[in-house]
């Protein structure tokens, strides 16, 4: 009898020592944040990973919070990259990194291809599913030493979370950087420990301005993925401005600088975009600069943005992505949900007021495009009341069309609005019953004509495209008084002329009332 006590007695305490083991995680998994706890669940078997990070924390409440933060928004990160194949299909093994420098593994791609006909396959990633407990406990460690950093004295925990703390910045392909960072430009970084931070973006700034070859214009990137990693950037020292803005952020958040990158989507008075790298400084002061070119001193807008937008690692409601399904948006980057609309920091901007046509009223959502390398690209949005919409934070000096976009197209929902530079907004409706002759004088930097070329003038007209109001030649003989004539221009209308050697850089224009043009 004694001896069954005493075994009854032994799984007795086997049961408490277990209870007191798990009951405690198993409480603390409970009171996860709940996107913490959704994450979890779309993780799969990757949980078990991203589950040790928070196990492992338990006991560093702080830490535990940055491993929250992370975790509950890794649903949108992934990495994008690719692979390349030949004309059956066929993997072709291709490791720019076992060469010697770049130069060397692009002579090599390129006696591969010349011998196949090869094709980018592009792919991506979720976090959710990749990352590993080993790496992410690590950022999070060698982050918060960062965070000690003099720079980051009074940098309080969210501006720690979004600017230091994340691992990765767009949707490069996932590697390791800090240390790699930290060991690439050791000798410089050590010269900025006794500087304020404007200094350091300015230091860095005139310490690279070779280092980096920014191609834009010079070449046409073959891959499919839209940012190099952190290592492809530290092997080809040569991108995009996007992988420029990445590596100074690189540079200043392993220093212990909080920093992001800023960019805007589409210039609104040209053709393209940009990215450049904003720094916050002792007081929590924006500091934007260009790492390899434009110092803070130098920094400026240059024209006019159709937005200026703010890259954070966490969700926020600056986008539709926030409610809408990704299939409901348009294909841009409004189908992200991690950035901020910074817009004022930079221009001067007013909410538009947009009447939409009456077929669109019921809609739910409108946008706004601006006019961009030849066409009209969607750069923000709005709800939609009683067939009215409300664009917050607008650039002055833009001509802004409203779209809808249904069943995967965008459709032109609404006359062009123009927002002048004196918080003037006037609808560009064409006047159809009242048309002039338009004179059209040539004008630096917009338009000087060539010998026997053809240009075609068009307006937008409500039927949502661009109506041909006839073709026109200078002649052969080019003089400053050189004009062209065109008939039956409809009053209030926005016009833009095409030439037949067209690079899609031409910009739409308004006539005044004494047939004054006024490019936009």
């Amino acid at each position: 009898m004694s001896i069954s006590i005493s075994a009854n007695m032994k799984l007795c305490v086997i049961i408490l020592l277990l209870l007191c083991v798990l009951l405690p995680e198993s409480s603390f998994a409970d009171n996860y944040p709940e996107n913490v706890q959704s994450n979890l669940v779309k993780a799969g078997k990757n949980s078990e990973e991203l589950k040790k990070v928070l196990t492992y924390y338990k006991n560093e409440p702080q830490k535990l919070k940055a491993a929250c933060f992370l975790i509950g928004n890794m649903d949108i990160h992934s990495s994008q990259s690719y692979y390349w194949v030949n004309e059956t299909k066929q993997k072709i093994p291709f490791n720019e990194f076992e060469y010697v420098n770049y130069e060397k593994a692009i002579q090599t791609f390129n006696k591969i291809s010349s011998a196949n006909k090869l094709t980018p396959v592009k792919y991506t990633t979720s976090d959710l599913t990749t990352v590993k407990a080993d790496y992410l406990i690590k950022n999070i460690d060698e982050a918060f030493v960062a965070w000690k950093s003099r720079w980051a004295t009074k940098l309080s925990f969210e501006m720690f979370c979004e600017y230091i703390l994340p691992y990765r910045i767009m949707d490069e392909p996932f590697t390791e950087w800090r240390n790699s960072y930290k060991s690439a430009f050791v000798a410089p970084l050590e010269k900025c420990k006794n500087l304020y931070v404007r200094e350091v973006c300015t230091f860095l700034t005139n310490e690279y301005r070779n280092w980096f070859t920014d191609i834009f214009g010079f070449e046409t990137k073959k891959e499919p993925q839209d940012v190099l990693s952190p290592q492809q950037i530290l092997f080809r020292r040569q991108g995009y401005c996007e992988d420029m803005a990445n590596w100074g952020v690189y540079m200043l958040r392993t220093l212990g600088i909080a920093s992001c990158v800023d960019f805007t989507p589409y210039w609104a008075t040209s053709t393209g975009g940009h990215f450049w790298q904003v720094a916050f400084g002792e007081a929590g002061e924006n500091i934007p600069f260009f790492m390899g070119d434009d110092t803070p001193a130098e920094f400026f807008m240059r024209r006019e943005p159709s937005k200026v937008l703010r890259i954070t690692y966490s969700k926020r409601k600056e986008s539709p992505a926030s409610f809408l399904p990704e299939k409901d948006i348009p294909d841009c980057f409004l189908r992200r949900s991690n950035f901020i609309d910074v817009t004022n920091q930079y221009w001067k901007t007013y909410n538009i007021p947009i009447t939409l046509y009456p077929a669109y009223a019921n809609e739910k959502v409108s946008y706004v495009a601006v006019f961009n390398g030849g066409e009209w690209r969607i750069a923000w949005w709005a709800k939609v009341a009683k067939g009215k919409a409300t664009f917050e934070r607008m650039s002055c000096g833009v001509v802004y069309l409203p779209f809808i976009y249904k069943n995967g197209q965008e459709i032109p929902a609404g006359d062009p609005y123009l927002l002048k530079q004196i918080d003037e907004v006037e609808q560009l409706k064409a006047d159809k019953a009242h048309l002039q002759t338009l004179k059209i004088e040539q004008k630096q930097n917009y338009l000087i004509f060539r010998p026997n070329a053809k240009y075609s003038l068009y307006y937008w007209d409500s039927t949502g495209k661009w109506i041909s109001l006839g073709v026109q030649t200078p002649g052969a003989a080019i003089t400053p008084q050189s004009v062209l004539y065109y008939n039956n221009v409809p009053y209030n209308a926005l016009c833009i002329l095409i030439p037949e050697y067209s690079a899609g850089k031409e910009r739409p224009f308004t006539v005044g009332n004494n047939g004054e043009m006024d490019w936009w």
